[in-house]
C-alpha cells in the first residue's frame, strides 16, 4: 500500500475493524517515512468459477447450464422422473451470488 502524500510502499497498520455493513474492512495506517495517517478499505473480490470446455475455453459457471444437462443425460440414458442428483442439485450446485 502507498502513502498517498509520500508514495512510500513501507508503512504499518493502526487500526483495523469491520464497516458499518460488514462487507469491509477499514484500515487505518501509518506511513514509516512521513509519519501521515491515512485510511484505506478492503473488499473481497467474488470471482465466480470458469469451465474449462474440451476446446480450452473458458466460460462463467452456469447452474442451470449443468442441471439441464443432467436432466438430458438421463433422459437419454431412460431415467424417468427427477433424479435424486437434481432434487439435491442446490447442495451440489449453488446458485450465483446477486
Amino acid at each position: 500500500m502507498k502513502c498517498p502524500y509520500c508514495h512510500e510502499t513501507e508503512n504499518r497498520v493502526i487500526d483495523s475493524r469491520l464497516s458499518k455493513d460488514n462487507n469491509m474492512i477499514r484500515r487505518r495506517r501509518e506511513c514509516g517515512r512521513c509519519n501521515r495517517r491515512f485510511t484505506t478499505y478492503e473488499r473481497v473480490e467474488e470471482m465466480m468459477p470458469l469451465v474449462v470446455k474440451k476446446d480450452g475455453r473458458r466460460e462463467s459457471y452456469d447452474r442451470l447450464k449443468i442441471i439441464n444437462g443432467l436432466r438430458r443425460a438421463c433422459h437419454l440414458l431412460g431415467h424417468t422422473g427427477p433424479p435424486r442428483v437434481i432434487r439435491r442439485s442446490r447442495l451440489l450446485f449453488p446458485a450465483r451470488p446477486s
